[in-house]
C-alpha cells in the first residue's frame, strides 16, 4: 500500500496543527495523518484530487499569524485552567465542584467547552 502526500514549507509564524489536522479529517476522506519535521507533510491513502489540493492550498495560505497565536493562546490558557483546578479539587467541598471539575475527578475526558468553564472559573 503506498501513502500519498502534499508537503508544505512552514510559515514563518508558530502553525497550531491540531485544527489543520481536523480541518484536513473533515475535509479529505482519504487524509491519514501528517510528519512534522523540516517540513509539513500530510498525507493521504489515495493520491489527493486536484480539488482536495487547492483546498489545502488555501487553508495552509489562509493562516495568519494572528489566528494562529489566538489558537495557543486559547490552548495555553485552558491547559492552564485544568491545571489549576486539579490543585483546586484538593481544598473544595465536592459539593460546590463545577461539572468540568467532576469529570477530572472521575478521569473523565474533557470537552472544550469544560476547559473553557475551567478558564471561566480560574482565568
Amino acid at each position: 500500500m503506498s501513502l500519498f502526500s502534499i508537503q508544505y514549507q512552514w510559515q514563518s509564524f508558530r502553525v497550531f496543527l491540531p485544527d489543520l489536522e481536523a480541518w484536513c479529517r473533515s475535509n479529505a476522506s482519504n487524509y491519514t495523518g501528517n510528519s512534522a519535521d523540516s517540513q509539513l507533510t500530510l498525507w493521504f491513502f489515495e493520491a489527493p484530487t486536484d480539488e482536495i489540493k487547492a483546498a489545502v492550498d488555501a487553508q495552509w495560505q489562509s493562516l495568519t499569524e494572528e489566528g494562529e497565536a489566538a489558537k495557543w493562546t486559547l490552548y495555553d490558557n485552558r491547559n492552564a485552567a485544568v491545571e489549576a483546578a486539579k490543585v483546586a479539587i484538593l481544598t473544595e467541598d465536592i459539593t460546590t465542584l463545577i461539572p468540568a471539575e467532576r469529570k477530572i475527578l472521575m478521569n473523565l475526558p474533557l470537552t472544550d467547552a469544560d476547559k473553557d468553564a475551567l478558564v471561566a472559573k480560574f482565568g
